[in-house]
């Protein structure tokens, strides 16, 4: 009876184990997948981040003006390798 009662125990500790381990691997691969997608969503974002980068948009030949464009005032206009001062000789509303 007591080999009996041993055979059951290790039947149970041993199915037990087996269910630990089935819950580890399915835990283990749904945090991979999760890790997959928040990888996905860096990478999107950092395209998103760098399309948009001061510098890479000035090196597509755009410029950033800096100052209050009215007629008379000062304003500074940066392109990608120099920083032009300018007054406003006009302004025209589109």
């Amino acid at each position: 009876m007591l080999e009996q009662v041993g055979v059951a125990a290790r039947y149970h500790i041993e199915h037990t184990e087996r269910m630990i381990d089935e819950s580890l691997e399915s835990s283990v691969q749904k945090i991979d997948r999760y890790v997959e997608l928040v990888n996905a969503e860096l990478s999107k974002s950092l395209g998103v981040l760098s399309a948009v980068n001061p510098n890479r948009v000035l090196a597509r030949g755009y410029a950033i003006v800096r100052g209050e464009v009215k007629i008379g005032s000062l304003i500074s206009v940066e392109k990608s390798n120099v920083i032009i001062d300018a007054e406003v000789k006009n302004v025209t509303k589109r």
